[in-house]
């Protein structure tokens, strides 16, 4: 099964049913929404039985993830963030980012936003 999913990655044909990929990524449109829906089921069953979404160990913390997923997640987007601030990028979203600023003029003015409806309430 592998080899088949491989041999179709490496001729643009969806890795699942076969067909040509109409979109970006390794399945088609169809198939993609038909992994999306499966995937959101499965989380909402690890969610319901007190489990991990990211690995499905039992949760150790009253979060959606495990202590070690949750660590692993901050590394991932410190070394991300730390190479988005050294190409200019917004931390954010990856775009182009404000001169001397780590975020582009669009998420820091969502930013502000989030601030001032928190400092108003």
């Amino acid at each position: 099964m592998q080899k088949l999913r491989e041999s179709r990655k490496q001729k643009g044909l969806c890795i699942y049913c076969g067909s040509k990929i109409d979109r970006e990524g390794i399945h088609c449109t169809s198939c993609n929404n038909q992994y999306n829906t499966w995937k959101n089921e499965y989380r909402t069953i690890l969610i319901k039985n007190s489990l991990c979404s990211q690995c499905g160990k039992p949760l150790d913390r009253e979060k959606l993830f495990c202590s070690e997923c949750c660590k692993n997640s901050r590394f991932k987007a410190r070394i991300r963030n730390a190479e988005r601030r050294i190409l200019g990028l917004c931390v954010q979203c990856g775009e182009k980012a404000e001169e001397d600023r780590s975020y582009c003029r669009r998420c820091l003015d969502m930013r502000m936003e989030r601030y001032r409806k928190k400092k108003g309430d």
